[in-house]
C-alpha cells in the first residue's frame, strides 16, 4: 500500500519509474530472504530472467520451475525483467503459476528523437524493430510509452503512442 500511494503521488514520469524500479528491487530482496529461510509462501515478484531452460528458469537469482500448466503471457525474453507469480517452496524454488514481461508504462513529452532512441521526460527509451509506433512522434509530442527493462537497466519500447490533441 505504501508503494502504491508513493507511486500515485509522483507526478514526474522519471520519479514514477524510479519508484517502480526501487519497489521491484525491494520485493526481489524480500523474496530472496524468504527463499534463504525456507519459508513457503504465495509470492509475486519481478526480476531479471537470467536463464530460460524448458522447465527450469532463473529469475533474479531465484530458481523458478515452470510446469506445463503455468501461463507464460505474451513475449517473455531472456535477459529482460519479468514478473513471476507462484509458490515459494521450502527449498527456495518458486513453482510458477504465471510469468509475463515486466512492463513499465509512462507518458511525457519527447525531448529528443533519433531512429533508435527517444528521450521522454528525461527518460531514455530505446527503439527496436519490434517497437509499435502509433501516430507520428516528434520532438515536443506528448506520448504514452510501454517499455520493458533489459539486463543493462535500459528501457526498450514495446509501444510508443502519440497523444493526439483534442479539437
Amino acid at each position: 500500500m505504501y508503494w502504491q500511494a508513493r507511486l500515485g503521488l509522483n507526478t514526474s514520469p522519471l520519479d514514477r519509474l524510479l519508484t517502480q524500479r526501487n519497489y521491484d528491487q525491494m520485493r526481489l530482496d524480500e523474496i530472496n530472504t524468504l527463499a534463504s529461510r525456507g519459508t513457503p509462501a504465495s509470492i509475486e515478484f519481478a526480476g531479471l530472467l537470467e536463464q530460460d531452460q524448458p522447465e527450469n528458469w532463473v529469475v533474479g537469482g531465484i530458481p523458478v520451475t515452470v510446469p506445463p500448466q503455468a501461463q507464460v503471457i505474451g513475449e517473455v525474453l531472456n535477459h529482460t525483467w519479468v514478473q513471476v507469480q507462484g509458490e515459494l517452496g521450502r527449498d527456495g524454488t518458486v513453482t510458477a503459476n504465471q510469468i509475463r514481461a515486466r512492463e513499465y508504462t509512462f507518458n511525457g513529452i519527447i525531448q529528443e528523437i533519433s531512429p533508435d532512441e527517444l528521450r521522454v521526460s528525461n527518460i531514455p527509451v530505446r527503439l527496436s524493430i519490434d517497437t509499435l509506433v502509433h501516430g507520428s512522434p516528434m520532438a515536443g509530442s506528448q506520448v504514452n510509452v510501454i517499455a520493458i527493462r533489459a539486463a543493462d537497466d535500459s528501457l526498450v519500447a514495446r509501444l510508443v503512442e502519440t497523444s493526439e490533441p483534442t479539437p
